[in-house]
């Protein structure tokens, strides 16, 4: 039994392979394309400049030093694993630190690392001048240090970012991740956060 197609008269011709002839309705170019519902949408898909995911590290130590005119690192880390060797990451550091005064001038600075390398200095111009924070006289200070950085680390592994700590020769010695008041049993909740950037 032939397939017939129904027509604007009811039942007429029967289907065949060339009859009726088919064709493929030309949908133009659409000038905008709007997806609502839509999943796995594929991060290379998305433009320059898109956030692709965004991590945050909380460090809750308080950590004491009498290390001075050098580096140490608290273990203040994050770790991100970009998805694309393309991808830049941004980097932003929120930590409160001190500094009790010596002889002299006292100061103290924090650095950024990519995998226990140094990346960026927070105004850091010399190793005898920490532009964080800065006194002259015997006294403590204390102050909230902020550093942002763009890094490219050109890589699909996991990349871990560290916080290091400076206080200058003849400082007494430094608290990080401590209040206002140097109190010996309170710590902040300083933070790495991580945002990952389409390259």
């Amino acid at each position: 039994m032939p397939i017939s197609t129904i027509g604007q008269n009811g039942l007429n011709a029967p289907i065949t392979l060339t009859s009726p002839v088919l064709t493929t309705p030309n949908l133009g170019t659409p000038s905008a394309l709007v997806l609502t519902n839509a999943t796995a949408l594929p991060k290379t898909a998305l433009p320059t400049g898109s956030v692709l995911q965004v991590v945050q590290s909380v460090y809750t130590t308080r950590f004491t030093t009498s290390t001075n005119g050098s580096w140490v690192s608290p273990g203040m880390t994050g770790s991100i694993t970009p998805s694309s060797t393309s991808s830049k990451i941004l980097v932003f550091v929120n930590v409160v630190v001190g500094d009790s005064g010596g002889t002299g001038t006292n100061g103290a600075t924090i650095r950024l690392t990519r995998n226990s390398s140094p990346v960026s200095y927070l105004n850091r111009t010399s190793a005898g001048n920490p532009a964080g924070i800065y006194i002259t006289g015997n006294v403590y200070i204390s102050g909230t240090l902020h550093l942002e950085y763009l890094d490219s680390p050109s890589s699909t592994s996991s990349v871990t970012y560290g916080v290091d700590y400076w206080i200058e020769a003849g400082t007494n010695y430094g608290t990080f991740n401590t209040d206002k008041d140097n109190n010996s049993g309170a710590q902040g909740n300083a933070t790495v956060t991580m945002m990952e950037i389409a390259g």
